[in-house]
């Protein structure tokens, strides 16, 4: 095998057989004209949307190859989207056959997901004013942002509803997941 180096679409590649300078001379020189493939168009991509690593690269063939920028080998594309991509900058090329040298790279950045952080407008809950009559009086905290965590209401820092009057500093904690972080004495106002 040959490592063929330096190779442009200007220069080509240019062969001779050298002679032995007794019986026979150098041949003429051969030139393989040699092409570069065009930039590819209509490539896109999409954005992480969680932290489950889909991220995608869009409008591609399998006459493309990607690669994460810092990454040091292309990986050939089977199909019209990539999946499953961390957030990154990607390069997307159209791959090197026969003659044709791999084209010039697009440049794509998938952002990555970033988990949110609860607050109380997340939530549903009333702080209207409670009787008390000897019995328990829990407060209603719900979901009202799809996908956080589960939520743990306190009173006064106790997770036992009150049973007598008074005023009650309302905090909830909320569990995290792969899409929210986990939040913890968030105040909701006072119970009375």
């Amino acid at each position: 095998p040959m490592n063929i180096i330096n190779v442009t679409a200007l220069n080509g590649v240019q062969i001779k057989e050298p002679g032995n300078n007794t019986t026979t001379a150098d041949s003429e020189v051969q030139t393989i004209a040699v092409t570069k493939a065009d930039v590819p168009v209509g490539v896109g991509k999409t954005d992480e949307t969680s932290s489950l690593h889909n991220g995608t690269i869009t409008g591609v063939s399998n006459l493309m190859e990607y690669k994460e920028s810092s990454a040091t080998s292309y990986t050939v594309i089977t199909g019209s989207t990539v999946t499953g991509l961390d957030g990154g900058t990607y390069l997307v090329r159209v791959k090197a056959t026969g003659t044709t040298l791999a084209s010039t790279p697009v440049s794509l950045t998938i952002t990555a997901f970033t988990k949110g952080t609860p607050t109380a407008l997340d939530l549903n809950y009333s702080l209207a004013t409670v009787t008390f009559n000897g019995s328990a009086k829990p407060l209603s905290v719900t979901k009202k942002t799809a996908g956080i965590g589960d939520i743990t209401v306190k009173y006064a820092g106790s997770t036992t509803a009150p049973t007598n009057a008074g005023t009650y500093a309302i905090t909830v904690d909320i569990s995290g997941n792969a899409e929210y972080n986990a939040v913890t004495g968030l105040s909701l106002g006072n119970y009375t």
